[in-house]
């Protein structure tokens, strides 16, 4: 549905647009689209940045802390309802990249084209990935940020 959201209104001029609520489609446990809204408008915005994805959220931190496989941590996030019918669109990077789509839009003012944004996931990472952050003293995680450029 984020993909869809992400496309809505983006060829429309102001006097054709069309006014619907879905705060929930895009980090749906923070209401991110109502503070967009309503309490930056005198602000700019000139980054976002933060985990957006709550299943690759949710299967990174069960590899990163319980040692789960890749397959292990995709079961159980679908299990539990985190992952997409689809889960390519989570796993690929592709739900967090539209759901930043809708945050520059709203945050940001600037309307670009999906395939403009950069898109990586997490399908590629192994058990060894962990370690090294581990050595590094850090961790992986997916996250979505667009910064003002001049």
């Amino acid at each position: 549905i984020e993909a869809l959201l992400a496309k809505v209104n983006a060829d429309r001029d102001d006097s054709e647009r069309v006014e619907f609520r879905y705060e929930a489609a895009v980090c749906g446990g923070i209401p991110i689209i109502r503070s967009l809204q309503s309490d930056f408008p005198g602000d700019q915005i000139t980054m976002i940045s933060g985990i957006i994805n709550g299943c690759t959220n949710y299967m990174l931190t069960a590899m990163d802390q319980h040692g789960m496989s890749y397959d292990d941590a995709l079961e159980a996030a679908a299990k539990l309802g985190y992952a997409e019918a689809d889960p390519t669109l989570d796993v690929g990077g592709f739900d967090a990249r539209s759901k930043l789509r809708i945050l520059m839009r709203l945050g940001m003012g600037v309307d670009v084209e999906e395939e403009e944004i950069a898109c990586s996931g997490i399908t590629d990472l192994t058990k060894m990935d962990f370690e090294y952050a581990k050595m590094m003293g850090g961790t992986i995680k997916l996250i979505g940020v667009a910064t003002e450029v001049d």
